[in-house]
């Protein structure tokens, strides 16, 4: 497994990098919800992983990296926000693939507008959903974050995932 892993390793990364960012694409959920999630439940059974994957195969590592311990246990700290990062789409598509899927109404008072701009540009609404009695933050088309203002009612309806993330498949 190492030999793959010294010998592949740039690809398999490329390939879970490639799968969580359609994930991200194809699973709506409110704001960040599901990094939030993979931080929560996964960062510690990462950093968990990838010491004992570093520890057990420290020697074939450094003797791979022309013998620098530093790079391989920098590589090894590196990597973990960048492994936990990358599930955020993996845990949207487990989310929405598993449990009842059942549709759930969302609804409350828009407490807050914001757009999000850079490499993608989203417009989101955040509501005090009346179910939860929490803000719930929801991206939503340019046509419908412009016809909303603060204070105006919102609702939409969305799946409820069997991580407890709500959902909607994009089209």
């Amino acid at each position: 497994m190492n030999r793959i892993l010294i010998r592949y390793g740039s690809a398999i990364f490329f390939a879970f990098v490639v799968g969580g960012f359609a994930g991200g694409i194809l699973v709506d959920t409110p704001f960040n919800a599901t990094y939030r999630w993979a931080f929560q439940h996964l960062a510690l059974p990462i950093v968990v992983a990838v010491g004992v994957y570093t520890y057990r195969y420290r020697e074939a590592l450094i003797s791979a990296n022309n013998g620098s311990r530093a790079r391989v246990y920098g590589f090894a700290v590196a990597f973990i926000p960048l492994l936990v990062v990358g599930s955020g789409g993996y845990v949207g598509m487990v989310n929405a693939l598993c449990g009842q899927r059942a549709s759930v109404l969302h609804e409350g008072r828009i407490s807050r507008k914001f757009e999000t701009s850079g490499r993608f540009h989203s417009w989101e609404l955040e509501i005090d959903d009346e179910a939860t009695h929490a803000p719930l933050t929801l991206s939503v088309s340019p046509q419908t974050y412009a016809a909303r203002n603060v204070g105006d009612r919102y609702a939409r309806s969305m799946h409820d995932g069997c991580l407890g993330i709500p959902y909607d498949l994009r089209h």
